[in-house]
């Protein structure tokens, strides 16, 4: 009798930690973050689940002064973002996103202009999967802004701005600051090939 209620107790749990882990797959949480001239940007990113098959990272800018602008990035495990900061420039937000194969790239949201198919050259249109305003691919100086904006953060404003390499609803975790700081100055120099 009493073996029958252990293994009865041994289903019960593991059927229990297959449902949670079930959800805790399927969550996915919403990222708000607000800047210093006044704007905001709500992020989306993929479930775990979203990004074993692969699914869209969302994202609303609605900057300071000017209208806001909407993106759907491509996001699983290979290819995701991994950042967003605002530009020195009004309407223009930029997104630190990690390409497979193809290391990191800069991807510019301008929320002043309109969406132009024509832009997403190269691999842009393997990243960007919609979007209402202009996206291009960063330049140097943009690179530097983005190389600047981490060096001065302290840690807990990289989690608070960073998207979350794996999130399972108690415990988030994030790709390494330090890690991305020698790739992102690499993209600085003149010599980058940009």
């Amino acid at each position: 009798m009493l073996m029958r209620i252990s293994r009865k107790w041994y289903l019960v749990a593991a059927l229990s930690l297959c449902c949670f882990i079930a959800l805790l797959g399927a969550i996915s949480r919403q990222i708000h973050l607000r800047f210093a001239d006044g704007g905001y940007v709500v992020i989306r990113p993929a479930s775990l689940w979203g990004l074993v098959r692969s699914t869209t990272c969302e994202i609303r800018y609605c900057p300071g002064e000017g209208k806001p602008g909407d993106v759907a990035l491509t996001a699983n495990c290979a290819n995701r973002p991994l950042i967003v900061a605002p530009a020195d420039r009004k309407g223009v937000l930029l997104c630190l996103y990690d390409l497979e194969d193809m290391g990191l790239w800069l991807v510019k949201i301008d929320t002043t202009k309109a969406f132009d198919s024509e832009s997403l050259t190269n691999h842009l249109n393997e990243i960007v999967r919609a979007s209402s305003c202009k996206i291009e691919r960063g330049e140097r100086g943009d690179w530097f802004q983005v190389f600047e904006k981490l060096r001065g953060m302290t840690p807990d404003q990289y989690k608070a701005q960073a998207l979350p390499d794996l999130d399972l609803g108690f415990v988030r975790f994030f790709r390494n600051k330090e890690s991305l700081m020698p790739e992102v100055k690499g993209h600085t120099s003149p010599f980058s090939g940009l």
